[in-house]
């Protein structure tokens, strides 16, 4: 400006010049200066028009912080910090991209403007790229029909609604990820409409224009991504926490307010890090391309245990610390100097005024008063007069309406809406304090109780008493046959709920006393409650029709409406209970004949009366869900007969209204309750007459107009009517506007809903945390029970507050013995049980048991008799009401032993159809079921768990019966209950010994109590008397218990009682909780067990040893406890009779934890393998020198020749102490282990080796023996029957475990000892009988043969055998297994039998080799190695292929599914010529899995006679089909599970075999579908039967290694609409949403089976998220063998094939 000399002219934006750049400020006082000068054009510009377009501007713009300097950027300054990663990524300069890694893992990509990015998944160009200020700005402007400034709300992370903040009662639905672009809730956001003809509209976020002030979030560390954090809000997007850059799997915790954002320490993120921790994450940025938003970890809390944890995170989430601002709090002293100015005031302070609160209640703003005009009488309701005091937009106002409404934390103060000093003093209605009001005086009629007149007035009153709700009660029920004398307060009081009584009747009718229990009132005694909700809504209802009939206020008014349920599903649900409703006088009263709704009659604040939420109907899932029958009687609870008798005797009609009334505590009316309720649209608040849905009224109340002014100190919108209401009475103006009113309703909305959220959860954490102290018996509600599914529900509903509408209880944690059955004749689940149960004291227990069980919980009334009831309360016959109730006790005490076939629980005695019992076995098993029906009560008891970080209430225990019930928390956790968590992962190598054991010992143990609840084999000792033992301050008790031998013989107890775990419960305890602080007993009580059970868990540590236990004549077993579920400690005292729920460990585990145990006696060798040091080289032919050794075995085994790398792999084996050879599909694997095998043998022979023996005495053993195991017996089999064709060269001997032998020779009392995993293996296979032990010692040639025939032949001619003779059977078969040992060179087991005591006993091996040994886990491969002590190691495997089954997950995660075979792969030798697969088949899983190494050896395979599109023959197809998955329960090995179907791929796969079948003469069983799921197994053998195709194989890839078949079918099952699709799927995506398919072990297994012919059947667009489905595809793609349609594929006939071959000929 300096340069001029004469004039300066400035041209440009005047608004943006003032907003924008580092001279803002001086560009403003320059335009001001000009305009002052009147030397602005055009001349119409003002100063408060460039404010306004200032004002605009800066909606569009990011806020900066405020900075006095005038030198003030527009573009934030990258912060100093020290971490180069984070300072990379907020700096906007930087062209770097967080996205997903093929392994679904965010990392951070630097990337060039022009590098491609099509590289990178999918469509992220089109993901999150929202725009630009400018471009936002000008969308708006340009078409602002299309495009809308609004503010979102979020329902779920990927799912929500925008409203529009020019027009707040326009909602936009926002539904999927994309859609909601990089937005928070609460954001203002830029929405494009994308479907106005859908209701509410669809759209689109385009950009966020001012973010929301939530920037803290309370998270868990993500289950797959350790730098990415996940919300425990689910409305908020996961969070990326980039680790340190110096410090692998370290996150930074940093200052919250420190602008440099430096590290105050470091946490390592590892599984004990995450299962014991929450992280509070600041969000700082989310910049374009970046899949989640950037964050740093502010905080780290310990997991939520107690209440006060609770609350600090919901103080987080919700943030509650209210500090009002020094504006606010100078208000606050000038408010207490103002005087109360009764002169412009009416004076009630005379009038007996009282108020009635909840105890302990500060915030008074209502109050009641009562005065006696003779022949009438008039009721006051004064409401505090805050709007008198707080003016429109002053800091006060501006600091209450950001609050919204006050919270009320149970147990803490309240974080009011207004400043402390107000709420709870100045403003506070306090007894014997001046108050100004605004008062409702009506005007009543003493004879009819009738309203005359009534009107509004500013008043001044001064309340004589503060009174509880008790208090009130009381009052209430002492004068209610009393004189309601109007001069004392008690007779005020009396007489103002004989008015509340009159007008409830006349607005609700017949359904006057209706009223959804209140968990904090108690039935029977809430006259206070109705009196003052009934007063509250006819002042509120009195405001609303003044406003609305006032022309100032007619348009302006916030009201609360509600809709009427839709009338044709109101009739579908009375045509479904319509011989239940009339049983109910609410629901008569809610559905007339014709089908129409009449009312519902809930309280003011149900749980439909919540904020305005878009789409207006409650939320709820679909559920199939028949009616429930009715008989001719009617379930009541005895106690709820018992408060019937005890109101009927003192003549209290109104308690015995509301036990009789309250359909929600009659089992057979709560379904339709709450199926009714469901049907109901939520309440909202809306501007009076601004759209239809503003002059509905309120069906709910049954009132024409509603609003909410009652409540002013604690919500805001009551403010705003009480304004509206002064400038009526005062005849002023209106100070509001449509679009303000319009904007506050919809912000209120929002705000009202997030305290009924807060208040719902921190009451349910207060539950949980008080069942975390001690459980709680519970009488559940059993609401939904679906025809199919995976679960029922049951309702708590006297628990409304505390707990979920309902509970979901899985099917799968009941450890049912059979699938449920559902009978759709009689609409009910039956549920069953097999269990071993055992009684110290009854030895009836199974009669017991299985007898009819009468609940004493349940009483049936007789139908007749409860309609009577119900006629004569509504026509107020009391006495007949009187007399009806006296007639149900009298009954109840003739036909109390007449009703167990009529309650409900019906216990069906089946007897356990097991093979091989004995007419002298006594019986072991009961079986028991239940029956499941809408409409019926299940005693349960409640604990604890932890979902989404905090505490909520779970079910703990379901009581099936009497003294028998499920514990479901350690089916659900066997982890926290049995075991401890490990907290070390596996390594590669080891210190020494004691680290290996360290690590490996819990790693064990808690796959141990995961196998072990999942076998689901226990055994129930009741009335066991345990002795506990002393403990200390810190530790568990522990104890034991005595077993006499006596009982172990007679109850066939053979499990290993020192490998067991224990539930240990203690029924019938005393719930101490039952009363609160004042000494009541809580609603819920009225219908709950006054008992509940103690539940502990534990492991036996120690057992009597056999010899001491003969003297003994019991055996002895201790045990500690593990985890106890409750934190009050039982009084225990002496001898204590107690339920003991023995569950085995499974002998497989067993065996690993003592390899890992017991490695300190295993030889050099095998330490050295454990600690991954290299093995000693060592002369394995001493004496002899080396050898060369031909290879002639082929000649002798009719084998081919061995290739190169069979060669090679067999030398090295002979020559090294420990050899790794991979064997990819189809090399010949099992085939090098023969040969192997075979030289081993040979060089035992020629070496001269000394038989060692103890002394004179001892056995010999015999030397130079070969143990050959796996982890199947499968693999062990395979080999077997190769060796099978030398077994008379080389000897070898199938040994199979005891519980399999069992299977074919079993003995009285042996199938006790078979675990139910051994009971549905296959048997022993019938081809290897002539080398199997269990059948040579029955064979000539053992001198034990003709006596174990002898018994065996007494055994199945059903004699009756002694223990005596049992013991001698097994006697005389160890003493025959001994002799045929020694016999033997080659011993076959799986790795598990290997630690057989005889193989110790009478052999020594000096090799070993494991075949299929990357499908053992390290200690099972361990077992074979640490028992005996070879010199030589061999591991035969392919950890490409299948890996270790491990079920726990966490236990996978820390290494247990690497096996040993894996981690040492980096020294294996590897196979590389394949004989089974034709090369193109062959050629994919080479590149992907072998790095192109696996040749094809054998050239000479039939052609496929699979086609292409073009009909070209192909070897490999993938076939298209968009079909849906299904889940189902199926029965697999390891019981019932979850499983996925796909019916059109079902089909389509069945298709492609009849194919095959019918047109190319395939033999079926040359033909197999393979898929990763059982439930399509089973679909597909469904549809093949239906189809009437046999033969064909239809397996899980699981159990296909080491099969082969000429055409493989592969069904992948997973399917999902491209549009459901994520185009940067994340692991946790994959995971949900491909599961086994994306397994790469599991991939290889299915697409190496076939021979000749592959046919792939999927998904594409889901498998191309899996980057190595992605890989197949494009190769097959490259090869045209990619279908787009599986309906598409076609075969060649022999026909076809032989007319080409002989034009082939021709020419």
């Amino acid at each position: 400006m300096t340069r001029a000399q004469s004039q300066v002219i400035v041209v440009g934006d005047a608004a943006a010049l003032c907003y924008f750049g580092k001279c803002s400020r001086i560009w403003k006082s320059y335009i001001k200066q000009c305009i002052g000068k009147d030397s602005a054009e055009p001349k119409h510009l003002k100063m408060e028009y460039v404010e306004q377009e200032v004002r605009e501007i800066a909606r569009f713009t990011k806020k900066e912080d405020d900075d006095s300097s005038d030198t003030e950027s527009s573009t934030s300054e990258i912060p100093e910090i020290d971490d180069p990663i984070l300072k990379e990524l907020l700096d906007e300069s930087n062209n770097v991209r967080v996205t997903v890694t093929s392994e679904g893992l965010l990392d951070i990509v630097h990337q060039d403007h022009s590098s491609d990015e099509s590289e990178s998944h999918g469509h992220e160009k089109r993901l999150h790229q929202d725009c630009s200020g400018p471009e936002l700005q000008k969308l708006l402007m340009t078409n602002p029909n299309d495009f809308k400034l609004c503010e979102l709300t979020m329902k779920r992370f990927d799912a929500g609604y925008a409203r529009s903040l020019d027009q707040p009662t326009l909602c936009i639905d926002i539904n999927g990820r994309r859609n909601v672009g990089q937005s928070f809730p609460g954001d203002h956001v830029v929405v494009e409409i994308l479907n106005r003809e859908s209701s509410p509209p669809s759209g689109k976020v385009l950009g966020v224009v001012q973010k929301s002030d939530l920037s803290l979030f309370v998270c868990t560390s993500d289950s797959y991504d350790p730098q990415v954090m996940t919300p425990i809000n689910n409305c908020v997007s996961k969070i990326y926490t980039p680790f340190w850059k110096d410090k692998p799997n370290h996150i930074a915790v940093r200052k919250i307010g420190d602008e440099e954002m430096k590290p105050e320490r470091f946490v390592k993120i590892d599984e004990e890090t995450k299962r014991n921790n929450l992280f509070v994450v600041r969000v700082l940025k989310w910049r374009q391309r970046f899949r989640y938003p950037l964050g740093i970890v502010v905080k780290v809390l310990p997991k939520v245990t107690t209440f006060e944890g609770g609350m600090e995170v919901l103080d987080i989430e919700y943030p509650l610390t209210r500090t009002p601002p020094p504006s606010v709090q100078e208000e606050v002293k000038r408010y207490k100097d103002i005087s109360i100015d009764s002169q412009r005031r009416e004076d009630y302070r005379d009038h007996i005024t009282f108020t009635i609160d909840p105890v302990g209640s500060k915030d008074l703003d209502d109050a009641i008063s009562v005065r006696d005009l003779g022949r009438h009488y008039e009721v006051g309701v004064h409401i505090a007069d805050i709007a008198s005091f707080v003016t429109k937009d002053s800091p006060t106002d501006k600091y209450a309406q950001k609050q919204g409404t006050t919270f009320y934390p149970p147990e803490k103060e309240p974080a009011h809406m207004f400043p402390k000093d107000l709420s709870a003093d100045f403003f506070s209605l306090l007894p014997g304090c001046d108050r100004r009001t605004i008062s409702l005086m009506v005007l009543v009629d003493k004879e009819t109780h009738r309203i005359l007149g009534r009107q509004f007035a500013l008043s001044v009153i001064r309340s004589d008493r503060q009174m509880s709700y008790e208090d009130a009660e009381q009052i209430i029920q002492k004068t209610s046959k009393g004189n309601k004398n109007c001069e004392t307060l008690e007779g005020c009081l009396a007489k103002a709920f004989t008015f509340s009584k009159k007008h409830r009747k006349d607005r609700l009718q017949e359904d006057w006393w209706y009223k959804r229990p209140d968990e904090d009132v108690h039935l029977g005694e809430g006259k206070s409650h109705k009196m003052v909700e009934e007063l509250m809504i006819m002042f509120n209802n009195a405001v609303a029709e003044k406003l609305l009939t006032t022309d100032t206020t007619r348009s302006l008014t916030p009201i609360r409406c509600q809709e009427r349920p839709d009338p044709e599903k109101i009739c579908q649900l009375r045509d479904k209970y319509s011989s239940l409703i009339p049983l109910s006088i609410h629901l008569s009263c809610c559905l007339d004949s014709s089908g129409h709704p009449s009312r519902d009659r809930g309280t003011m604040e149900s749980k439909n009366d919540q904020g305005l939420i878009p789409g207006g109907k409650a939320e709820r899932e679909p559920r199939v869900c028949a009616a429930p029958s009715v008989s001719n009687t009617f379930t009541l609870f005895t106690s709820l007969i018992k408060s019937l008798e005890l109101a009927a005797e003192r003549e209290d009609i109104y308690k015995i209204m509301d036990l009789i009334i309250t359909d929600d505590i009659h089992p057979q009316l709560l379904p339709v309750v709450t199926e009714f309720r469901k049907l109901l649209s939520k309440a909202y608040v809306i501007r009076s007459n601004s759209t239809t849905l503003s002059k509905i009224g309120h069906y709910d109340l049954q009132l024409d107009c509603y609003t909410w002014a009652s409540s002013p100190i604690r919500r805001f919108s009551d403010i705003i009517v009480q304004r509206m209401l002064h400038s009526v009475l005062g005849n002023t103006d209106v100070k509001y506007t449509t679009k303000e009113i319009d904007m506050l309703c919809a912000d209120f909305s929002e705000k009202y809903a997030k305290q009924s959220e807060y208040e719902k959860k921190a009451q349910c954490l207060r539950l949980a945390s008080q069942l975390s102290q001690q459980s709680a018996g519970k009488l559940a509600f059993v609401i939904d029970v679906s025809l199919t599914g995976h679960s029922f529900h049951v309702s708590f509903p006297l628990n409304n507050k505390s707990l979920p509408n309902q509970l979901q209880i899985m099917y799968r944690d009941l450890q049912l013995t059979d699938q449920p059955e559902y009978d759709e004749e009689s609409h009910c689940v039956t549920l069953k049980w097999t269990q071993r149960v055992y009684s110290f004291t009854d030895r009836h227990i199974h009669s017991e048991l299985k007898q009819h069980h009468s609940d004493s919980l349940i009483t049936l009334v007789q139908l007749d008799t409860w309609k009577d009831i119900l006629s004569a309360l509504r026509t107020e016959k009391w006495d007949s009401v009187l007399r009806s109730i006296e007639g149900i006790r009298s009954r109840m005490d003739k036909n109390s032993n007449t009703q167990s076939d009529m309650l409900n629980g019906e216990w069906q005695p089946v007897s356990r159809k097991t093979k091989n019992l004995t007419k002298s076995e006594p019986g072991h098993y009961v079986e028991l079921s239940l029956n499941l029906k809408v409409g019926e009560t299940l005693q349960v008891q409640l604990g604890t768990d932890t979902k989404r970080g905090l505490l909520v209430p779970a079910v703990q225990l379901l009581n099936v019966c009497p003294k028998f019930e499920i514990c479901l928390e350690h089916v659900k956790n066997p982890t926290m209950c049995f075991s401890k968590y490990a907290v070390r992962a596996s390594k590669q190598e080891y210190k020494d010994y004691m680290e290996y054991q360290k690590i490996w010992k819990p790693l064990c143990e808690m796959e141990s109590a995961s196998n072990a609840v999942a076998e689901n084999d226990s055994i129930v000792l009741e009335d066991v008397k345990v002795t506990w033992k002393s403990r200390s301050k810190d530790r568990h008790p522990n104890g034991f218990f005595r077993l006499p031998l006596e009982k172990k013989k007679e109850w066939a107890i053979e499990c290993d009682l020192l490998n067991c775990l224990l539930c240990i419960r203690l029924r019938d305890q005393k719930d101490h909780s039952c009363t609160n602080t004042l000494g009541s007993q809580p609603s819920s009580d009225l219908v709950d067990p006054k008992t509940f059970t103690w539940v502990a868990h534990g492991r036996t540590t120690a057992v009597t040893d056999e010899e001491e236990s003969k003297r003994l004549l019991y055996i002895q077993i201790d045990f500690c406890i593990n985890q106890v579920s409750m934190e009050n400690p039982l009084l225990i005292i002496g001898n204590t009779n107690l339920t003991v729920e023995l569950i085995p460990k499974l002998l497989p585990d067993v065996r690993k934890e003592a390899a890992v145990t017991n490695l300190a006696q295993a030889n050099q060798l095998v330490k050295n393998i454990a600690l991954g040091r290299k093995p000693s080289p060592t002369d394995i032919l001493t004496g002899h020198g080396r050898k060369r050794w031909n290879f002639d075995i082929e000649k002798a085994m009719g084998f081919p020749p061995l290739n190169d790398s069979q060669t090679k792999a067999v030398k090295e084996a002979l020559d090294s102490p420990f050899t790794l050879i991979q064997g990819p599909p189809g090399t010949g694997k099992t085939v090098v282990g023969v040969h192997i095998v075979y030289w081993f043998l040979s060089r035992n022979k020629e070496m001269v080796i000394p038989t060692k023996k103890k002394d004179d005495n001892a056995e010999k053993k015999k030397d130079g023996c070969i143990l050959y195991c796996g982890p199947s017996n499968k693999s062990v089999d395979v080999v077997a029957e190769h060796l099978l064709k030398l077994k008379e060269e080389l000897k070898p001997l199938r040994v199979y475990s005891e519980q399999m032998e069992m299977l074919e020779f079993p003995y009285p009392g042996s199938n006790l000892k078979l675990s139910r995993k051994s009971m549905r293996e296959e048997k022993p296979n019938q081809e290897l009988r002539s080398i199997t032990l269990h059948h040579l010692i029955r064979v000539h040639g053992n001198q034990f043969a003709n006596d174990i025939r002898a018994f065996d032949a007494r055994i199945q001619n059903g004699e009756d055998l002694s223990d005596q003779d049992i013991d001698s059977y097994k006697q005389l078969l160890n003493k025959a297994r001994q002799q045929e040992l020694v016999k033997h060179d080659i011993i076959l087991c799986t790795c598990t039998a290997a630690s057989n005591p005889n193989f110790t006993k009478m052999l020594n091996f000096r090799q070993i080799v494991i075949d299929e040994c990357a499908m053992a886990t390290e200690p099972e491969a361990f077992i074979p190695l640490v028992s005996h002590k070879p010199a030589q190691i061999v591991l035969l495997g392919d950890h490409k292929q299948l890996q270790p089954i491990v079920h726990c997950d966490l236990v996978k995660r820390l290494g247990m599914k690497k096996s040993l075979f894996e981690r040492y792969m980096g020294k294996a030798l590897m196979l590389d010529t394949q004989y089974r697969m034709h090369e193109s088949i062959c050629e994919f899983p080479s590149q992907e899995f072998y790095y192109g190494r696996l040749k094809t050896g054998r050239r000479n395979h039939r052609p496929s006679v699979l086609q292409t599109k073009s009909q070209q023959l192909t070897p490999i197809l993938f076939g298209h089909v968009l079909g849906e998955e299904i889940s189902l329960v199926v029965s697999t090995e390891r019981g019932n599970e979850n499983s996925k179907a796909n019916v059109a791929e079902a089909e389509q796969a069945v298709r492609v075999a009849r194919l095959l079948i019918s047109q190319a003469q395939v033999d079926p069983g040359s033909i197999a579908i393979l898929t990763p799921y059982n439930a399509q197994v089973a679909k597909i053998n469904e549809t093949l039967c239906n189809k009437n195709i046999r033969g064909v194989t239809v397996s899980t890839i699981m159990k296909s290694q080491g099969s082969e078949w000429r055409y493989v079918i592969l069904s992948t099952v997973r399917s999902r609409l491209e549009a459901d699709i994520d185009n940067e799927p994340t692991k946790a995506w994959l995971t949900k949403n491909l599961g086994f398919i994306m397994d790469p072990n599991q991939i290889n297994v299915g697409i190496t089976r076939a021979q000749e012919g592959l046919c792939i059947i999927g998904n594409r667009y889901l498998l191309n998220c899996c980057s190595l489905w992605k890989s197949l595809l494009k190769h097959y793609k490259e090869k045209n063998c990619v279908m787009n349609s599986a309906k598409d594929i076609r075969v060649q006939n022999p026909t076809a094939r032989k007319s080409r071959n002989s034009r082939k000929s021709k020419v």
